[in-house]
């Protein structure tokens, strides 16, 4: 993403990458922002997606406010607040709000559309419904998975229409709005795939777990395994991948994870309301990737679901609150009332452990994993940094990390004739140069290299060290 911002910077307007297996766009474009204000810095990428990852908050909690309006009590005074609290609070959504790629754009596009369109459904605004189709047709540049929005939105219309009995002339007109909007704002991305056959399912193509090779009771059984996988993930076996997780963390923690499905269930329950029946919906809809992906962390995958599962936790949570209050009320027992401030006490005691607990998880035993330092290329990253420091005319080698390694073109800031070599079958004799020649080597993995260039070069000396990596510098500079 950083390179990609350099490529913006110098002039490029891409509606697509086709780099790295095809990538939508937009991401890009906002590092290059960060870039374009305060220069060529790894931050760009992390503090991007932070910021996207603190605006989702709010976004849930005017989507779950707006699915919840209609009703009184815990859920219509509380179910906001506690919607964006689980976001807040959640190890899932810090993790891939530091992370910097582009899938978290996804949770805030769905919650935003999401919201402007129930909005537009409750108020009938057509300001609010070409507002939903706008951030619709927006969502397409984010995540391969923002490409199911369409269907939620669809039946959203639709199941407020059941919900009537009956189908106007004005739900035709809402929707031809909504659509309208939507393929304006998706037609460039939408001609780019039609002028470029298979760059709109290549990475689709590579992760699908159904194959027309296999028997059908194998497809059906991988279906099976996807779905198990992806159930499992939520409750009690998450991603393995320590890039992105605390391996084998699930998405939710116990607590979390009960109030979860208690939230599910009583939607189920009430799913004679189209506001119940949606969050089911947007549940189901958003998981597809994560169920029918063979490869990638099931979290990014599912990505897409985080606001509907904020919202269900907080149904599970204030459900339980809603009928014993409702209990009290009616009977007025002084024993109803004990359990009832003993439910509230557990209810707070619980996010108070879940907030704690991914402090703990992520700021304390993910980030003491000395293996941090390579999941992040802090080591090529400092490469790139330390070259963008040396003058022009000193040519540079660079071994054994390829030059055309991201992190060090972009913090190299795209130096050109950076030349790389295998220190541990060559080397490589420098060229002629006003300022001499630099050689970078990684002693970790080329132990070669530095020996023999004091040997064969003894007027060279060692100019510059790199940040240590388990008490030695990652790379030394020879000149």
């Amino acid at each position: 993403y950083g390179v990609d911002a350099i490529r913006i910077l110098e002039g490029e307007r891409p509606i697509f990458f086709s780099t790295n297996f095809g990538r939508e766009a937009l991401f890009s474009y906002l590092v290059a922002i960060y870039v374009a204000l305060f220069g060529i810095v790894p931050q760009a990428m992390y503090v991007t997606s932070a910021i996207v990852g603190i605006l989702t908050v709010p976004a849930v909690y005017l989507v779950a406010e707006e699915l919840l309006a209609t009703e009184e009590g815990a859920w219509g005074r509380f179910g906001g607040l506690l919607a964006a609290l689980v976001v807040a609070i959640s190890y899932w959504h810090l993790n891939w709000s530091r992370f910097g790629v582009r899938a978290i754009l996804l949770p805030l596009f769905a919650a935003v559309t999401c919201f402007l369109l129930w909005r537009a459904l409750r108020t009938d605004s057509k300001g609010y419904f070409a507002a939903a189709g706008f951030f619709l047709g927006l969502s397409m540049y984010t995540y391969q998975a923002a490409r199911l929005l369409p269907l939620l939105v669809i039946l959203g219309l639709v199941y407020v229409a059941v919900s009537r009995r009956r189908l106007t002339r004005r739900d035709l007109v809402n929707l031809f709005i909504v659509g309208l909007v939507a393929l304006v704002v998706f037609a460039p991305l939408g001609y780019y795939f039609l002028t470029n056959p298979g760059s709109f399912s290549q990475r689709i193509g590579q992760t699908f777990i159904l194959n027309e090779s296999q028997k059908p009771t194998e497809n059906l059984q991988a279906l099976a395994n996807g779905f198990m996988d992806t159930l499992l993930a939520f409750s009690t076996q998450g991603d393995q991948e320590p890039t992105t997780n605390l391996p084998g963390r699930p998405i939710l923690n116990v607590f979390l994870s009960v109030l979860f499905f208690g939230g599910v269930f009583i939607s189920l329950l009430r799913l004679k309301k189209p506001e119940y029946l949606f969050v089911l919906t947007w549940l189901a809809v958003m998981l597809i990737p994560a169920v029918l992906s063979q490869q990638g962390p099931i979290a990014k995958r599912a990505i897409g679901t985080l606001p509907a599962v904020a919202v269900s936790i907080a149904i599970g949570a204030l459900g339980p609150w809603e009928m014993l209050n409702k209990r009290v009320t009616t009977r007025g027992s002084r024993w109803g009332k004990g359990v009832k401030v003993a439910l509230g006490a557990a209810i707070v005691a619980g996010f108070v452990y879940s907030a704690a607990l991914t402090y703990y998880d992520y700021f304390v035993v993910w980030a003491r994993d000395p293996d941090q330092f390579t999941h992040f290329e802090v080591g090529p990253t400092a490469i790139g940094q330390y070259l963008a420091t040396l003058p022009p005319e000193v040519a540079v080698y660079v071994s054994p990390v390829p030059p055309e390694h991201p992190s060090v073109i972009f913090n190299s800031r795209a130096r050109p004739e950076i030349k790389g070599y295998d220190g541990r079958a060559c080397l490589v004799v420098p060229e002629q140069s006003k300022l001499g020649a630099t050689y970078v080597v990684v002693p970790g993995e080329d132990p070669n290299s530095l020996g023999l260039l004091h040997a064969y070069i003894p007027q060279g000396e060692i100019v510059a060290e790199g940040p240590l990596h388990y008490q030695q510098p990652y790379f030394l500079a020879f000149h």
